[in-house]
């Protein structure tokens, strides 16, 4: 209750994915009550086949947001308006997964190969969701009126 009502905390997203659908979620942990809380942050930690998934209030079966988005930064961006965002990645600055070592020993080693090459990939996504927000982002900065990216694609395809 602190954490949600005390204005000097920041809002913490956490993403996961159901896995029926393969929808993403993102909830701010100031709109959830304290079970959902929980279950949220033991869901963004549960990595597909290494854990089960994790059952929250409703129905489906969640894991880590990072199965479908390693930052959710594009979220934030279309969601919530903003001067600054930031985005930190961890990955290889040039993405070269080359492995020329790399052989199939055992159905983990072919496990991990793929998380690798999946993880790389799905950082490179992400970075491309960032450029139409950061776009929309420097046309505040120029002086246009300030909404979210979510607000404005909105506004764009009802007044094209």
């Amino acid at each position: 209750e602190i954490y949600q009502k005390d204005g000097q905390y920041p809002v913490v997203i956490l993403g996961m994915v159901e896995f029926t659908t393969g929808k993403r979620y993102y909830l701010n942990m100031k709109d959830v009550d304290y079970e959902v809380f929980l279950a949220s942050v033991k869901a963004t930690s549960s990595i597909p086949v290494f854990v089960e998934s994790v059952e929250m209030p409703w129905p489906g079966y969640y894991y880590d947001g990072g199965v479908r988005d390693h930052i959710g930064s594009h979220y934030l961006m279309e969601n919530y308006p903003m001067d600054e965002y930031i985005s930190l990645y961890s990955r290889p600055a040039d993405y070269d997964i080359t492995e020329t070592t790399w052989e199939p020993k055992n159905v983990y080693t072919v496990l991990q190969r793929t998380l690798d090459i999946m993880s790389v990939e799905i950082s490179k996504n992400d970075e491309l969701k960032e450029i139409p927000c950061l776009l929309h982002l420097a046309g505040h900065l120029a002086g246009g009126q300030r909404t979210s990216f979510g607000e404005w694609k909105q506004r764009e395809r009802q007044h094209p």
